[in-house]
């Protein structure tokens, strides 16, 4: 049972991990070509902090007690460096972002991250202490973007939140079992948090992708037809163009949509104009 255990610990962690870690190479490669992508870069950052995170799972740990020191230090700050992370994204899916507060957010992360550092003098040095600050502070950041989410209502940020939220669940259950409150025989679960993040970030890029591409494929339509308009009066005819586009039908031509498009524009406008003075009169108006 402890082998059995041991084994879905170490394989969940490295199935997240790498996975997540081959799409941020990917997003890397394509923030290259476009600098002002950033979420990509994000994307790829988050995925280098939770490989940073979930070393001790697939890597032999150091034999020297400083160099020890430092590895336990990289993969216990990185949890930081994902919280912030996983903020900064989801802020690409916030249409009123604070500056103020992600600025608050890296200089917390960096203070925290530098505070806890292996060196003599150092004031949190204690990895209780640690988790115990960034457990409080990624609860306030968690309540920052389920506000958020609650006055946008966007779907991308409503699950990046939810995404946040577990992870916050997972590695405070971890923390209890570091501090034997609950039985060892227990999984830690925050490994497999990478997965819920990757998940998360997939399904907001791919909504926001098919976005683009119908707004793109709207915008070529637009083009089009202001190429083809060049005549007197072709500001109507634009204008009735774009409604078409944005689902309404030709108000005047034969694509029409319902019942217009069953007995035809002119004997529609008949039986409308029928069905008015019948109703005015008190009758009940005869459509067939």
């Amino acid at each position: 049972a402890y082998e059995a255990r041991t084994q879905l610990q170490q394989s969940g962690a490295q199935v997240g991990s790498l996975a997540f870690l081959a799409l941020g190479v990917i997003a890397l490669v394509y923030w290259l070509g476009r600098p002002r992508e950033t979420s990509f870069l994000v994307f790829a950052l988050t995925s280098v902090a939770w490989t940073l995170r979930n070393l001790p799972y697939y890597v032999t740990l150091p034999r020297q007690p400083e160099a020890l020191a430092w590895f336990w230090w990289m993969t216990n700050a990185s949890l930081a460096w994902v919280m912030a992370l996983m903020y900064l994204f989801a802020l690409y899916f916030d249409p009123r972002p604070s500056p103020r507060l992600t600025r608050a957010l890296v200089l917390f992360v960096v203070a925290v991250s530098l505070l806890s550092m292996p060196l003599p003098g150092m004031p949190l040095r204690s990895l209780l202490a640690v988790h115990l600050i960034n457990a409080v502070v990624a609860s306030a950041v968690g309540v920052v973007l389920t506000l958020r989410t609650f006055r946008t209502g966007g779907e991308e940020l409503r699950h990046i939140t939810l995404a946040f939220w577990l992870t916050e669940a997972f590695g405070l259950h971890d923390l209890l079992l570091v501090t034997g409150a609950i039985a060892p025989s227990s999984l830690y679960l925050l490994p497999y948090a990478s997965l819920v993040v990757l998940l998360a970030f997939l399904y907001a890029a791919q909504r926001r992708y098919v976005q683009a591409t119908r707004e793109a494929a709207q915008a070529q339509q637009r083009l089009d037809a202001i190429q083809q308009m060049e005549e007197l009066g072709s500001g109507f005819y634009l204008a009735m163009h774009d409604l078409e586009i944005r689902g309404a039908g030709e108000v005047l031509g034969e694509n029409q949509s319902g019942n217009m498009l069953e007995v035809g524009f002119q004997l529609y406008n008949e039986m409308l104009s029928e069905a008015v003075r019948s109703l005015k009169a008190g009758k009940e108006p005869d459509l067939l």
